[in-house]
């Protein structure tokens, strides 16, 4: 009942046009002045926090203006240690070592976004936690997997909270950022400088589908509103911002783990809700990483429907333990991007 509800209340938010997935007050054009003075930050001050804080700090307006550069910088000139992480050789640092390293992983990356925060007189918090990222759905694959397996707490992960004046609302209020995953992410072994807008003070209803923290109060969501922990490690990992912007939302599976019992003649039907005119794919992806497209029949969903249903034939063919991939557009040809994925067990 608590993931129906969660899906249910994500859909709301989704479906008002009122309520973007971006939640901060800044104009596209601050944040892109913002991103520019980050850009421009000379080397002669990137030797301290002080001297970094006070040139970040010097072109804004607002402290939610001070944030965005102190994120965008972190972009821009700290790289994830994809080699540290990988080889297991990750070793604590703190916001100088980071500064004069410019490489670290994410417990790194949000102490030195706290410090510079705080040296710009903004309050930061570093939150830790669980997050779907790297290997989640690998480390859930195999045949051993069942939709009602647990996964056991353990924290692999730090993000920040910051505490900015809302000026429609006359009160300070918090808001999330995760600067790791907004300054690139990871493909295969290898990271992707990219900017991660969905990680920028994103609505708490989308960020609590790929972070829980430690603290459910950090989740910064009505205590009914807050997923439990099993709940969490079950349900699909949607995607933003495209599930946002195009209303996909499971109907049919909402859990992670799928128990395929249907026959080769009937297959596997899926349906999801979506904004009309969503167009929606799907691919495997066996347990040897190999990639195979899915054989799909029944499809519908153009045109003015709001749900999209199909039926994937051949769902054994990767074996347990295989990836399903979810992938949505609004337009029928061109880019899908990566919506969901499910286990087949």
């Amino acid at each position: 009942m608590e993931q129906a509800d969660s899906f249910a209340r994500l859909d709301a938010v989704v479906n008002d046009m009122k309520c973007p997935l971006y939640r901060g007050t800044l104009s596209q054009d601050r944040m892109a002045a913002m991103d520019a003075h980050a850009r421009a930050c000379p080397t002669s001050v990137t030797r301290t926090i002080a001297d970094l804080a006070t040139y970040l700090a010097s072109a804004a307006r607002s402290p939610e203006e001070k944030v965005r550069a102190i994120c965008f910088w972190l972009h821009l000139n700290v790289r994830y240690d994809t080699e540290a992480y990988f080889g297991g050789t990750v070793r604590s640092m703190t916001a100088d070592d980071v500064l004069r390293d410019r490489c670290t992983v994410c417990h790194g990356f949000s102490r030195l976004m706290a410090a510079l925060c705080k040296a710009c007189n903004v309050e930061c918090e570093v939150i830790s936690g669980y997050a779907k990222g790297m290997g989640f759905t690998r480390s859930l694959s195999g045949t051993t997997v069942t939709a009602s397996s647990g996964m056991k707490y353990e924290a692999n992960h730090n993000w920040n909270a910051v505490k900015l004046y809302v000026p429609s609302r006359r009160k300070e209020r918090w808001h999330l950022v995760d600067p790791t995953w907004c300054a690139g992410h990871t493909n295969g072994t290898t990271y992707i400088q990219e900017w991660g807008r969905q990680y920028y003070m994103a609505d708490p209803l989308a960020f609590v589908q790929s972070h829980f923290p430690e603290n459910p109060a950090w989740t910064l969501l009505p205590e009914d509103y807050r997923l439990s922990w099993q709940t969490f490690t079950r349900v699909v990992k949607l995607r933003f911002p495209v599930c946002w912007e195009l209303g996909v939302l499971p109907i049919s599976h909402k859990q992670l783990v799928i128990q395929d019992t249907s026959t080769s003649d009937e297959g596997l039907r899926i349906v999801f809700k979506v904004k009309k005119g969503t167009h929606m794919l799907a691919s495997f992806t066996n347990s040897n990483q190999k990639f195979y497209p899915a054989t799909l029949s029944s499809t519908n969903g153009h045109g003015n429907s709001n749900l999209y249903a199909f039926t994937i034939k051949n769902v054994s063919r990767g074996g347990a333990g295989a990836v399903l991939n979810i992938f949505a557009s609004h337009q029928p040809y061109g880019t899908f991007s990566h919506v969901t994925e499910y286990v087949i067990a």
